[in-house]
């Protein structure tokens, strides 16, 4: 079994999550039911910030994982390796360049 490391990373798609989460929260919180009326101005910028943000956030997710793919190949971390008790073998590398490979294709936009 792989043993946990100890590298932590501040990637700069983590400033772009971020700033994305702080634009979607002021946006939305304007349509709080306690609020009562919402400013026409708000609900326009709620809906069209969708258009910027969710292509960015697919990029910054995958291109996350794309620049972990050579530590995930090099670690083994989260991989269980055959032969082993209870003979399942499992690799997070090859899962997550599948992942890599169904989540792109499957956006919409």
């Amino acid at each position: 079994m792989a043993t946990p490391s100890i590298e932590v990373q501040e990637p700069q798609s983590g400033h772009q999550r971020k700033g994305k989460s702080s634009i979607r929260a002021a946006s939305g919180s304007s349509h709080h039911p306690s609020f009562g009326v919402t400013p026409p101005l708000l609900t326009l910028i709620r809906y069209s910030t969708f258009f910027v943000l969710y292509p960015t956030g697919i990029f910054s997710e995958t291109g996350l994982v794309y620049v972990a793919l050579p530590f995930m190949k090099g670690s083994d971390l989260y991989s269980l390796r055959m032969p082993n008790k209870i003979n399942f073998g499992f690799d997070y590398y090859y899962v997550s360049l599948l992942a890599l490979g169904l989540y792109i294709p499957d956006t919409s936009l």
